[in-house]
């Protein structure tokens, strides 16, 4: 389910209901002359959505998946000089900590965070956050690790048989959503 799909008396209603919160980090830079600069975001935003579909088809599970967002540390792409927005690390942790303590402040007990982006470094954050709650645990993936499972509360991570059969219809389905310059996909 998509979280900014529901107002916020059906989102009190469904929290019982829930087994986690997917928050998708994306990032706007350059990734070459044949994609847009938003792939990142875009892949996040539908490997999430994706994912939360199957466990809810497979496993009867429920994921509120957030809105995904689209910046991040990107600071090795300045010196291309166009195609980037970049957020300082310190920023960066800052809004991922504040998302973190408002899910948990409504009673979201799982909270998986995804990055689109190799660079979102978010383990300190994710410490410090679990240090301090109690009732309420953060995650970040694990793309390596993933096997067909259940969510767990212990684990999470591990949604597909394998991350290439996703990733395979993300990018077979790409053509449909967004342009590709010069980039023939088969």
């Amino acid at each position: 389910m998509r979280y900014t799909d529901f107002t916020y008396e059906e989102l009190r209603e469904r929290l019982p209901r829930l087994d986690a919160a997917f928050i998708p980090l994306g990032c706007t830079e350059q990734q070459g002359p044949h994609l847009p600069t938003d792939f990142d975001t875009w892949m996040i935003t539908r490997l999430c959505g994706e994912i939360a579909d199957t466990l809810e088809r497979e496993h009867g599970q429920s994921v509120a998946v957030l809105p995904t967002l689209p910046f991040g540390p990107t600071p090795e792409h300045a010196g291309f000089g166009f195609g980037y927005v970049n957020l300082r690390q310190s920023t960066h942790e800052a809004v991922v900590e504040d998302v973190l303590q408002s899910l948990a402040a409504q009673g979201f007990s799982t909270l998986v965070i995804w990055r689109g982006c190799g660079q979102h470094d978010l383990g300190a954050v994710i410490d410090r956050f679990n240090a301090s709650h109690q009732g309420c645990a953060a995650y970040r993936e694990d793309i390596r690790a993933w096997r067909e499972a259940p969510l767990r509360h212990d684990r999470a991570v591990g949604f597909l048989e394998e991350p290439r059969r996703c990733l395979g219809s993300l990018v077979h389905g790409f053509s449909d959503v967004a342009p590709l310059r010069g980039l023939k996909i088969e």
